[in-house]
């Protein structure tokens, strides 16, 4: 497919004498008219298949010349015409019979050349125009090729970049940049936001007792009951340091995260990942939960985790293997489960 701008065919051949009544045709084919001069945009994409230049050209071949009525305006003329090669292109190109029987030995001898001429001429020129459209094209295509590889390159960095190499998560670099955005964007909108802030329990002594190498694949559990628990493509997960996680729920009242934070717990639970060390005899998750409206309360982002880790620090009081959760709506230090 090539895209052609017909104001060129209109200087070029307005550049070639035919005489009064004279044309010059450039048509595919199959019939479908490209450019007649004289010119008329309603012609353009009109089928001429039916016209007698077609017939010749389907009677003898590539290259022919034959007086012929022409059906658009009955003008008997003289015409001659080529297909192009490697082109489904024909050009033609004609002079009236009367202008030609007008001292027609000399004019027909004349004619002969400047019409042989004129032919290769367009059909160089063609040939040459649509060769520079497909290396423009293929240029274009190179160029775009190596923008959409300089964007995969570039998203295959950044995912590299926010990412934790351990469980897949996002990182704490990942975490804040997004934190401060929902922090933004939440009081913009006025909408509330949740929190969560899990640590595992005795998780020094289970590495204690188990190797640093069954540690990594604890951790990688864990953050998959994590990641499952976060269904929504906004919320975000993250390994928030050591053996500590964070998930940012965005236009999530406290209810809702609570809810968000007891699956993940029981999630974890269900894993039965066996944990001497530990009162509960597996592997388990405190939790803090902090609901916050930007917009009311004029809080700091930092502030939700300072909220959210004072609630974590509650539940491990009470116990461990416990969500405890609040809204914000004092400063941290002040916070009641």
């Amino acid at each position: 497919m090539a895209s052609l701008r017909l104001s060129f065919f209109g200087d070029f051949y307005d550049s070639f004498d035919v005489g009064r009544t004279g044309t010059l045709i450039l048509a595919i084919d199959d019939g479908t008219l490209l450019y007649r001069r004289p010119f008329s945009e309603a012609m353009v994409g009109s089928d001429i298949g039916g016209g007698p230049i077609f017939q010749l050209y389907r009677r003898t071949g590539p290259v022919g010349t034959a007086m012929l009525t022409s059906k658009i305006d009955r003008i008997e003329r003289l015409y001659s015409y080529r297909h192009v090669e490697r082109f489904p292109l024909l050009v033609a190109i004609a002079k009236s019979k009367e202008e030609v029987l007008y001292g027609w030995w000399v004019v027909v001898v004349k004619m002969s050349g400047v019409v042989l001429f004129a032919v290769a001429l367009l059909a160089w020129g063609t040939h040459r125009m649509i060769g520079q459209l497909r290396v423009r094209d293929a240029l274009e295509g190179q160029l775009r090729g190596a923008r959409l590889k300089l964007k995969e390159q570039n998203a295959s960095l950044k995912a590299l970049a926010d990412s934790d190499g351990l469980t897949g998560l996002a990182n704490r670099r990942g975490f804040e940049q997004t934190l401060a955005a929902e922090h933004e964007r939440a009081r913009r909108n006025g909408q509330p936001s949740a929190l969560i802030l899990a640590d595992v329990d005795h998780f020094k002594k289970y590495n204690d007792r188990y190797g640093h190498v069954a540690g990594d694949d604890c951790l990688r559990l864990v953050a998959g009951a994590i990641r499952a628990g976060t269904r929504r493509p906004t919320d975000l997960a993250a390994r928030y340091g050591g053996e500590e996680f964070a998930v940012i729920l965005p236009d999530t009242d406290l209810d809702g995260a609570r809810s968000v934070a007891e699956n993940i717990r029981a999630a974890v639970a269900e894993l039965g990942i066996a944990h001497a060390d530990s009162p509960h005899g597996r592997v388990s998750l405190s939790i803090g939960v902090v609901a916050a409206h930007p917009a009311v309360d004029d809080g700091r982002a930092l502030a939700w985790v300072e909220a959210a880790d004072a609630l974590l620090y509650q539940a491990k009081a009470q116990g461990r293997d416990r969500v405890v959760a609040c809204e914000l709506r004092q400063p941290a230090r002040n916070l009641s489960a």
